[in-house]
């Protein structure tokens, strides 16, 4: 596993800070090194306990964020402590302020995912606060569990007509980052960064909880609230069935440990 990677019940997560996320990336885009970046919260790591190719795509991705306080926690327990939470729409929005302030090295931003509404709420914004950013295009594809093999060819043809620096892609996880694997070598990009819930966040479709929440960690309880028919059983469930795995872990750390003595 890469040294700057903590394993979290098997999948390694990138021990970067805010800054040192950011930094890794520009530079991959700078040296053309075609870097994936994706974010892993407890309910995603439940996910990726239960699907091979989600659990297998995790891993294989170059930067994977620590997008929730219970990966934190769970490293910490774990013996492996975590320098910090970095949320996709934290990253994002860092992320973006960074490269505007790269006047002599701009980057270009092509949008994938969500609704053309939010796409061009997001463009907008982009437009009038990061005047430094390049915007290549956008393009919102239909909503579907698996995109066909013509949709397929019809999105990559339309960020590789733009050739963007960085490929940000706002669908839904675990879909986005399969999607990233599956045609990263398809396209002409710097880099594919899955962000998922950040594409509403910067459009102002969606609010977050106040600072003080999400320090607290508790976010997730703010995106709950928000959308409870379609969030409550991942955030609810999904978030116990994760701690019970971590505690599980702990337990076999702790026996093992004990045996060894």
């Amino acid at each position: 596993m890469n040294s700057r990677k903590v394993d979290i019940l098997g999948v390694g997560v990138s021990n970067y800070d805010m800054k040192e996320a950011i930094e890794s990336l520009f530079q991959s885009v700078k040296n053309n090194d075609k870097k994936t970046v994706v974010t892993v919260n407890a309910s995603a790591m439940t996910m990726a306990l239960k699907d091979r190719k989600f659990f297998e795509v995790l891993n294989l991705s170059d930067i994977v964020l620590p997008d929730g306080i219970g990966i934190v926690w769970a490293s910490r327990l774990l013996g492996n402590r975590m320098k910090e939470r970095v949320s996709g729409p934290d990253f994002f929005l860092e992320f973006t302020k960074f490269a505007n302030q790269r006047e002599k090295n701009k980057v270009s931003y092509f949008f994938l995912g969500s609704t053309k509404d939010v796409l061009d709420k997001m463009k907008r914004r982009c437009l009038a606060e990061f005047p430094n950013i390049k915007m290549a295009g956008v393009y919102s594809p239909p909503f579907c569990d698996e995109f066909t093999e013509e949709e397929n060819k019809r999105s990559i043809a339309a960020i590789n007509k733009e050739k963007p620096d960085i490929l940000w892609v706002g669908i839904s996880a675990p879909k986005q980052e399969k999607w990233i694997h599956q045609n990263i070598d398809k396209m002409d990009i710097r880099g594919a960064v899955a962000v998922g819930y950040a594409f509403d966040v910067f459009a102002g479709v969606k609010k977050r909880v106040p600072l003080w929440v999400r320090k607290a960690g508790f976010e997730w309880l703010g995106k709950v609230f928000q959308e409870p028919k379609r969030l409550w059983k991942r955030y609810l469930i999904k978030t116990w069935i994760f701690v019970g795995y971590v505690l599980v872990e702990l337990y076999q750390n702790i026996f093992m440990k004990k045996e060894h003595q």
